[in-house]
């Protein structure tokens, strides 16, 4: 039931512009302020939090999430 609720919700997200250099310097804070403490970055080890998420969040600065899934499409 929740892969059918995350499919369908995720079809009405549509894919912003990644090249726009505003949005990334915008996402890069927002991923810092409301991400890191699930997703992780770079050196930084696991969370309590992190730790106790089910499913696993997958670890963005490793785990490969292309945009289609990340922004909804497949």
């Amino acid at each position: 039931m929740r892969e059918r609720s995350i499919e369908t919700r995720a079809q009405k997200v549509a894919m912003p512009d990644l090249a726009d250099e505003k949005r990334i310097v915008q996402g890069a804070g927002n991923y810092n302020a409301m991400c890191v403490g699930c997703h992780l970055a770079p050196g930084m080890s696991e969370t309590a939090v992190s730790k106790g998420r089910y499913p696993m969040p997958p670890k963005l600065h490793k785990d490969k999430v292309g945009p289609g899934n990340a922004f909804g499409g497949s």
